[in-house]
């Protein structure tokens, strides 16, 4: 796919890595939950040619360009376009459940 679209992952606190990456991306909320993390990333594009990652291009903190490749299954929501998901998913309200 080569058009913009957000991401929603879910992933433990228990690593790390994912919210140094979400912390580095330019247009990218992270919400803290329990024990885990709700974040939304907004990608320049993304590839899901792969069976196990999904390719993501996104712009940096620092105004770099970059390309990574995430595990399928931290990925819970993509929304295609420019359009953010909707504020509660990527809130404080999903663990209340409301």
């Amino acid at each position: 796919m080569t058009k913009p679209a957000n991401l929603v992952l879910e992933f433990s606190k228990a690593e790390p890595l994912w919210k140094v990456m979400v912390d580095d991306i330019q247009d990218a909320s992270l919400h803290e939950l329990a024990e885990k993390y709700i974040a939304r990333l907004a990608v320049k594009s993304l590839s899901l040619e792969d069976h196990q990652f999904i390719q993501i291009s996104f712009k940096r903190k620092s105004g770099a360009d970059a390309v990574t490749w995430i595990p399928r299954q931290l990925v819970k929501m993509i929304v295609e376009g420019k359009a953010k998901p909707w504020p509660g998913i990527t809130s404080g309200e999903v663990k209340a459940g409301r």
